[in-house]
Parts: structure tokens; C-alpha cells; sequence
């Protein structure tokens, strides 16, 4: 039986929504970096993809946090 975190989980380390939220941050964040962006936006999706590694580099993204 899935939890509602297991769901959001697994729902927010989809390359759609890692797009999103990418697309969301170019748009309102100046500030951005986009190449740092892309390495974590092509690996979104995959079965090795972690999310906390893409949590722990949003300051070197500078994304709004």
C-alpha cells in the first residue's frame, strides 16, 4: 500500500514535473542557472535518478528555495 508522501515521491521525480519546475524557475528567477539545470533535467525520469541529489543542489542552481 502506497503512503500520499510515496505518491508525491514518486510524482515530483518525473522529467515532467523536474520540467516544470524548471521552466517555472527560468521565468520568475533571474537568477537561474540553466547548465546546472540540465544535467539534473536529463537524468529526471530514469531509474537511477535521486531526488535528493537534485534537492541538494538547488543553492548551486540558485533556485528560489
Amino acid at each position: 500500500m502506497y503512503t500520499a508522501a510515496d505518491i508525491i515521491k514518486n510524482w515530483i521525480r518525473t522529467r515532467y514535473t523536474i520540467e516544470f519546475l524548471g521552466t517555472w524557475e527560468m521565468i520568475h528567477n533571474p537568477n537561474f542557472k540553466v547548465v546546472e539545470f540540465d544535467h539534473f533535467r536529463m537524468q529526471a525520469g530514469l531509474p537511477s535518478f535521486v531526488m535528493s541529489v537534485f534537492i541538494g543542489n538547488i543553492r548551486k542552481m540558485e533556485a528560489i528555495s
